[in-house]
């Protein structure tokens, strides 16, 4: 799949002139709210809810990098809806009853960082209703990596929104796990960022960690 900038598209984002402030750790960022085109948005392939579906997929043959954005959009859109389809579907219908509520935040190349059942509730609102324009757009705020906020800075607001707070979504456990694993393993993240950012000891992390080497 191939990224772009979408400071490249920001011309047909809508500012909704409003600001919506996020916090990554100690720091926090006012950032501006746009409607962005979803044709113009991926997933995030290495969203831990869906960790072992990807996994499954790709040892069925499918490489990710080598489609292009719709066809990889179509891919996870499967596995983010068959993770929870009930509660997917009551997301979907509050939608389409009375919009979009809560802002989503994507990266500048246009990955969800969070908001991926939003932008699967759109994408199937949109395919059922292409006349209506409040399902064309994903309303959202776009984080730009800077020397306020680095790439490790973003990576551990996304492990807070997927498991560190209010968890919105019942991860399965072995999701959870893994995520962690490739986290550490890949040098993203330490065990001790991962504590802190999940509210977990130390020994916890060295357990999932076990685990999924097991």
């Amino acid at each position: 799949m191939k990224e772009f900038d979408i400071n490249t598209v920001i011309h047909e984002c809508e500012n909704l002139m409003e600001t919506k402030r996020f916090v990554f750790g100690t720091k926090f960022k006012d950032l501006n709210v746009y409607n962005i085109p979803l044709k113009y948005l991926s997933y995030n392939k290495n969203n831990g809810r869906i960790f072992l579906g990807v996994n499954e997929k790709e040892k069925e043959g499918i490489n990710f990098n080598d489609l292009d954005n719709e066809s990889f959009n179509e891919e996870i859109e499967q596995l983010i809806w068959k993770y929870d389809e009930q509660k997917n579907a009551s997301t979907m219908q509050s939608i389409h009853d009375v919009g979009q509520l809560e802002i989503a935040l994507v990266s500048e190349n246009g990955i969800i960082i969070d908001g991926n059942r939003r932008f699967t509730c759109l994408r199937r609102l949109n395919r059922a209703h292409k006349d209506k324009k409040e399902f064309q757009y994903l309303k959202a705020c776009i984080i730009r990596e800077s020397k306020d906020i680095t790439e490790k800075d973003i990576k551990k607001y996304e492990l807070n929104v997927q498991f560190g707070r209010e968890v919105q979504a019942d991860y399965h456990l072995t999701d959870k796990v893994m995520s962690i694993y490739k986290l550490v393993k890949e040098n993203v993240l330490s065990i001790e960022e991962i504590k802190t950012e999940m509210k977990l000891s130390v020994n916890k992390v060295h357990g999932f960690i076990q685990t999924a080497e097991m």
